[in-house]
């Protein structure tokens, strides 16, 4: 994980040239957090499918994406699949 600490002259109490830092922590974007509901999931897919063309890793990667949003065990059930084919 990378930190980003940013720094500033001064430090807000009056000391010119005192350098203050300020950490921010930062993660790994992860688009399966935002797709919520079955629309969601849907808009996703077809924006993928858009952007993909002929990448089947592409697609390959949306799909695991859906699957993760939505639950692997949820998502066997629905399809009637066990999870290790999925």
């Amino acid at each position: 994980m990378r930190v980003f600490r940013p720094t500033w002259p001064g430090n807000g109490a009056g000391i010119v040239g005192a350098r203050a830092t300020a950490t921010i922590k930062l993660r790994k974007w992860d688009s399966a957090e935002h797709l919520k509901t079955e629309e969601d999931r849907v808009l996703y897919l077809e924006a993928c499918l858009e952007e993909a063309g002929d990448d089947a890793a592409f697609i390959a990667k949306a799909l695991g994406t859906i699957a993760r949003a939505k639950g692997m065990t949820q998502l066997a059930r629905d399809t009637g699949l066990g999870r290790e084919s999925l």
